[in-house]
């Protein structure tokens, strides 16, 4: 469904308008940190799992031996797990606020906003993607041992897809008022 500027236009006021509501709840940043570690976090468990499958296939022990699994993780050879894990801090802190300027929004709006479903909509399709290229690349790992870098890798240049995705987004929708609203609205807070 293409929208017309005049139908934008209006969501926005719409969102704006919302915001100038006093009785609407503060986000929670703790909630918003969750929301925003999950994507990390299942991206870190998936490269460790994978990290500990190759490494058990490759020196031919149980795969799920705690012995095993401890003698992986006690030295630096767990290199790209300590990666993910490292970018994925990164990406829970650097999405963070952004998530929660999102959840600034009251909830009934967010849910009639035809702007914010669009963007929700192209979010869900990264996703997708990303968790896609996350389980291929970490199927090709069990081939080629290289391949288990391919996750933070993949973490790592995310950061940056998802800030053009929404600053294209953002300037295609002419939210920039929204923006300077719920900034405006959360340095009160």
């Amino acid at each position: 469904m293409t929208l017309s500027y005049k139908e934008v236009k209006e969501d926005v006021h719409m969102i704006i308008s919302s915001l100038d509501n006093e009785e609407r709840e503060i986000p929670s940043t703790l909630h918003s940190l969750k929301i925003c570690s999950i994507v990390p976090f299942v991206s870190v468990l998936l490269n460790a799992v994978t990290f500990v499958v190759v490494c058990a296939l490759a020196n031919g022990r149980a795969v799920f031996d705690l012995n095993n699994i401890r003698y992986l993780f006690n030295d630096w050879g767990a290199l790209p797990v300590y990666a993910a894990i490292a970018i994925g801090i990164a990406q829970t802190l650097l999405f963070v606020t952004q998530v929660t300027l999102y959840f600034s929004v009251p909830n009934d709006v967010r849910q009639k906003s035809l702007v914010l479903s669009k963007v929700r909509e192209k979010l869900k399709n990264f996703l997708i993607i990303y968790f896609g290229l996350i389980l291929i690349t970490s199927f090709i790992s069990t081939y080629s041992f290289m391949w288990v870098f391919a996750t933070p890798a993949i973490m790592f240049v995310s950061i940056f897809i998802i800030n053009f995705i929404a600053s294209i987004e953002v300037a295609k929708y002419g939210l920039t008022p929204v923006l300077t609203k719920l900034s405006a609205v959360c340095s009160k807070i």
